[in-house]
């Protein structure tokens, strides 16, 4: 979960610099708090459940599995991508939503 919320900052940060680049200084309409931050943990409430999900049915399914140090690390890996991944996509999408919507107020 404290992955996601570092990376929604950092996604906020880097994409309200770009798109300020990009429309020649013109602002981003909503400022980091509380906009942001209430994405932030949206996306960290979310990839906690969707990993809480996956975990009990990896439980309920395959029960516990024996791995070495290597494979596990190989999962911990994918799972941290994954949440990567989806909390950079969410939040690059919100944004941009976001910057259309004030610009037609």
């Amino acid at each position: 979960m404290m992955l996601t919320l570092i990376l929604t900052g950092v996604s906020y940060m880097t994409v309200v610099k770009d798109m300020r680049k990009a429309d020649k200084g013109t602002a981003f309409p909503y400022a980091f708090w509380p906009w942001g931050a209430k994405l932030a943990v949206r996306n960290g409430l979310t990839a906690f459940g969707a990993a809480m999900v996956v975990a009990v049915m990896w439980q309920r399914i395959v029960g516990t599995v024996m791995m070495s140090t290597f494979i596990a690390t190989l999962v911990m890996f994918s799972l941290a991508f994954l949440f990567t991944v989806y909390t950079s996509l969410v939040a690059i999408v919100a944004m941009v939503n976001a910057q259309k919507a004030g610009r037609a107020e």
